[in-house]
């Protein structure tokens, strides 16, 4: 979970080993219980903890880069939207609003307010516009080129 290298692998190994024999038989002195349950609950306990606090393969981790993803995800969907509808005939009272693409107006809100601060869109009215970097950033999504300008 930690490294993908065996030498780290190794080295990470004999040093959480050493952790849980240490922590195991103070904790099993101090408490006055079995050492060998102890160093196996220890071993559990840093297990736990790598699980869910790895950078890359952690719980924690994978949640907040799927919450990453999700967003970015988002923020192209509704670039791609809005310069698709720059290409058509406006209909008579202009382009609706591209929050009404997400089910829940919180997060659409927070996406918006995202492209804001990036600089993609602005508001005009009721209507949510593309500036020249949003523009071009969705533009190049269009294309398909790898890796699109502002990311």
């Amino acid at each position: 979970l930690l490294t993908d290298r065996l030498s780290a692998m190794i080295a990470l190994s004999v040093f959480f080993g050493l952790l849980a024999a240490v922590s195991g038989f103070w904790a099993a002195s101090f408490l006055d219980v079995n050492i060998a349950g102890s160093m196996a609950l220890a071993c559990g306990a840093l297990f736990c903890l790598v699980f869910l606090f790895s950078p890359d393969k952690g719980l924690f981790g994978m949640l907040s880069e799927r919450r990453r993803r999700k967003m970015d995800f988002s923020e192209t969907s509704v670039l791609v939207s809005l310069y698709n509808l720059e290409k058509r005939e406006p209909p008579a009272g202009g382009h609706p609003d591209s929050r009404t693409m997400f089910r829940s107006e919180g997060f659409a809100s927070r996406v918006v307010g995202f492209l804001r601060e990036k600089g993609y869109v602005k508001v005009l009215g009721e209507n949510l516009v593309l500036t020249e970097r949003g523009r071009e950033r969705a533009r190049a999504t269009v294309a398909g080129e790898p890796d699109s300008p502002g990311r």
